[in-house]
């Protein structure tokens, strides 16, 4: 009961230490055993570290170094500074921040001074970075096992063009061209009390380039691992891997240079690790442990691979692959740390699935006797993920309900609680048990979920980070009928004319909300008026959200934009 009463107070933001009696701060699941890390840490990279799994990787993972101008071919063709909108509210101002440029979140706060050529600097009780990517920010996340003062973010980016192009190819079936791509990684300084160091910005600090088609999805293997120094201008981050346009699964072995050193520009020639099903393309991955991973097919099925024995062959042959789902899985994860050995999956027909590994064997695959369905709902979700702290899965309905499906009560749905909007991604923490959600309508909410899973009758309070929207700066045209009929347009229909490729349009953040009580009543309700779903400008969306996984900076959280926009910030309450 450590995991719902050491938080029961806290309700919105996780504090950034526990008080004298041992509540609050930042701490591991309790159903994470000190033993098992220890364990892992021990003996789940022996064949990494002493049986040749580090020389594989050198021997098959080839890169060619690219000079900047090369290199920077691979990031942002638009060199356009973005107009931004930033300050507190009724007072905001408009900033131009350049492609690839940084600025600390408490900027647009500090207030002038009398001589206005020398800005007097305000405490605002805020620690971060905003960072102009310049594309959609498809996919990110924290580097895991870094416990110094220097934290590491990977990113993808897809061109706004490939994102909203009306006919994309199918997904279910890869790229037909391949198209330039690049990870991109990104270094921050934490300063001596946890924080963001405000006075060094944020450095992109590598870049990966490739030719596989757009990154659609990067994990970093999370297993605990021990620090060792294999090179002095060098910092080995582990492994990362990652889905590509094409619908390969591959793993990279990610070693950056310092941060004082320039950014390293680098072309993927080869990897140690890639597969690919046969008629099909992967879908979603999941990191299973240290040594072993698990992909999703567009086609429903599932293929575990073990890593030591699939390193150098062309491709990775499964141990385990087996349909899972009657459809294209949207998103497949474990339980891990707790029950690694727990799948978790979800598919388009409505479907939750949960998978026990242990009793899945090469020769009978899986089948009913080893995975459990949930009641199937309307329509596919869209996200879902797995929250070690109160061992359920939490997951967003097409009314925009948090719900959770517990791990012994897989059958039946506990209501969490109501969000504004469409839910694209939702994030859980390995420091604490708070969730952030973000929306299509540009929030991003976080919540304490322990305290419904602790108490049903309890009103679960949800908090606003910020709000993020994107407008066009040209009004878009409407070509009303009988003027200039276009074919294939009836009678009384209007046809709206896309924006021009060099409209960056006005990105806009607005902070400060108050927390608010989540109801969970019917949308017809009179407490609770008739629920609309909106359609917002599809660069307005939230795409991705993170929470570091590390101790010393569990409050750290990273959210990306549709509109380019990086945002990173320290939300732990001092």
């Amino acid at each position: 009961m450590q995991n719902v009463y050491r938080w029961k107070a806290e309700s919105v933001l996780p504090s950034r230490e526990a008080n004298n009696a041992g509540f609050g701060g930042y701490h591991r699941s309790f159903y994470e055993k000190e033993a098992n890390r220890k364990r892992e840490m021990e003996q789940d990279w022996k064949w990494y570290d002493d049986s040749g799994g580090n020389e594989a990787f050198r021997q098959y993972q080839q890169f060619t170094e690219l000079d900047e101008a090369v290199g920077s071919a691979y990031l942002v063709e638009d060199k356009t500074p973005l107009s931004l909108v930033l300050g507190p509210y009724g007072n905001q101002h408009m900033f131009k921040l350049p492609p690839l440029g940084a600025m600390a979140i408490d900027e647009p706060f500090i207030a002038e001074s009398e001589n206005t050529n020398t800005p007097k600097r305000k405490p605002t009780k805020r620690s971060g970075w905003i960072v102009n990517i310049g594309e959609r920010i498809q996919t990110l996340g924290w580097a895991p096992n870094q416990d110094g003062d220097i934290q590491y973010l990977a990113l993808a980016a897809m061109t706004m063009e490939t994102a909203v192009e009306p006919e994309l190819p199918s997904a279910f079936v890869p790229q037909a061209t391949p198209k330039k791509s690049a990870i991109q990684i990104w270094s921050f300084r934490r300063s001596a009390d946890g924080y963001f160091d405000q006075t060094t910005p944020p450095k992109l600090c590598q870049v990966i380039c490739s030719e596989f088609g757009d990154v659609r999805l990067l994990k970093w293997c999370r297993a605990p691992r021990p620090h060792k120094v294999l090179h002095e201008d060098a910092k080995d981050l582990g492994l990362l891997a990652g889905i590509w346009g094409d619908g390969h699964i591959r793993v990279l072995d990610i070693t950056v240079p310092t941060p004082d050193l320039p950014t390293q520009y680098l072309h993927l020639d080869s990897v140690a690790f890639h597969t690919r099903p046969p008629d099909a393309v992967f879908s979603s991955l999941s990191w299973v442990s240290a040594h072993s991973m698990i992909g999703a097919t567009s086609n429903g099925g599932m293929a575990l691979f073990s890593l030591p024995s699939s390193l150098g062959t062309n491709p990775a042959t499964p141990i385990v692959s087996s349909p899972l789902q009657s459809t294209y899985i949207t998103t497949i994860t474990t339980c891990y740390p707790s029950r690694p050995h727990i799948v978790l999956s979800t598919c388009l027909a409505g479907y939750l699935s949960m998978t026990d590994l242990t009793r899945v064997t090469t020769s009978s695959g899986i089948n009913p006797s080893n995975t459990v369905l949930s009641p199937r709902s309307r329509i596919g979700r869209q996200t879902m993920t797995w929250h070690d702290w109160s061992q359920m899965l939490v997951t967003i309905d097409d009314n925009q309900t948090l719900q959770g499906l517990p791990l012994r009560r897989f059958y039946g749905y506990s209501g969490l609680g109501r969000v504004r909007a469409g839910v694209v991604t939702i994030a859980p923490s390995e420091c604490h048990p708070f969730i952030a959600a973000g929306q299509v309508n540009g929030e991003v909410s976080t919540t304490n979920i322990m305290r419904k899973v602790s108490n049903s009758k309890e009103t679960l309070v949800v908090g606003r980070w910020f709000q993020h929207t994107w407008r066009r700066t040209e009004t878009p045209k409407l070509k009303l009928p009988g003027s200039n009929e276009q074919e294939g347009t009836s009678e009384g229909q209007a046809v709206e004319e896309a924006p021009t490729k060099a409209d960056k349009g006005i990105a806009r953040f607005v902070e400060g909300f108050k927390p608010e009580l989540s109801m969970i009543l019917k949308p017809t309700d009179s407490r609770n008026p008739t629920l609309f779903t909106t359609i917002h400008e599809a660069q307005t969306a939230i795409t991705e959200v993170a929470w570091n996984p590390n101790l010393g900076c569990g409050g750290w959280i990273a959210a990306g934009t549709a509109s380019g926009l990086l945002r990173v910030e320290d939300l732990g309450i001092p």
